[in-house]
């Protein structure tokens, strides 16, 4: 019989079978308690406050098991929900169905597993499979880095999430910082017609500069010998007075 009170219920199924292969033959309810508590912050339950876990063998399945939540607050239900189904160890061990809601929930033969405190610890006679799984993930999520461990975990009520931080959810591995691609230079294909242009109108160029410098050069030469005419006419007159005079 079912222990499960009337209020807001998840249930995650699991895969007996599946699990044993992964982790090895032992408490299956133990390894499936871990699983869930990988996906959120252990090391802070105190939002969790209330909260009743349940425990036991899927009904008409001899290899399946689930575990189940019972809150009043709804959007942790969802939320729980959500990063669950995104967890790729979750999805490796799961049951079909991944979930059961409300009465299909309740419906299953779930026995009490504790209930979360204010303090963010499980309280109650029953936790022989949930407080070990919490307190073995809590030293794991201890150990780790706290930058490590905001990239590993998706359980935030008020995160923005960047894309860096998405791609990271998705196969649990840690943020890492994406460098940035370089943009494509659009300036090449302008450059090559630039080119081609400068090489058709070289020639061209050229021959104008050429042609410029010879007018300059042609100035220049007819400029000197009109100064050398007049110096010679100035001289040879001048010499010619001089003789005649002398000659008288």
């Amino acid at each position: 019989m079912s222990q499960a009170l009337n209020i807001p219920t998840l249930a995650v199924m699991f895969d007996i079978k599946k699990l044993e292969q992964r982790f090895g033959v032992g408490n299956y309810l133990t390894q499936a308690w871990q699983v869930l508590w990988r996906t959120v912050d252990t090391t802070d339950l105190r939002e969790w406050s209330g909260t009743i876990l349940l425990e036991g063998d899927t009904e008409g399945k001899p290899q399946g098991c689930c575990i189940a939540v019972q809150s009043f607050n709804e959007s942790l239900l969802r939320q729980l929900r959500k990063v669950v189904s995104q967890s790729s160890e979750y999805r490796n061990v799961a049951d079909f169905p991944r979930f059961l809601e409300g009465e299909r929930a309740r419906s299953q033969p779930l026995l009490n597993a504790g209930m979360i405190d204010v303090a963010g610890n499980i309280e109650g006679e029953t936790t022989y499979c949930s407080r070990p799984a919490l307190e073995a993930v809590r030293a794991e999520q201890e150990s780790l880095d706290p930058r490590y461990l905001d990239s590993l975990l998706r359980f935030r009520r008020v995160v923005k999430r960047s894309p860096v931080h998405r791609q990271a959810a998705r196969g649990l591995t840690p943020a890492k910082p994406v460098k940035a691609k370089p943009r494509k230079k659009r300036a090449s294909v302008r450059s090559k017609k630039t080119r081609r242009k400068t090489e058709e109108y070289a020639p061209a160029g050229h021959v104008a500069a050429a042609m410029g410098a010879g007018l300059l050069l042609g100035w220049f030469g007819i400029t000197s010998s009109l100064f050398d005419v007049e110096f010679c006419g100035s001289g040879c007159s001048s010499f010619r007075s001089s003789s005649s005079r002398q000659g008288r």
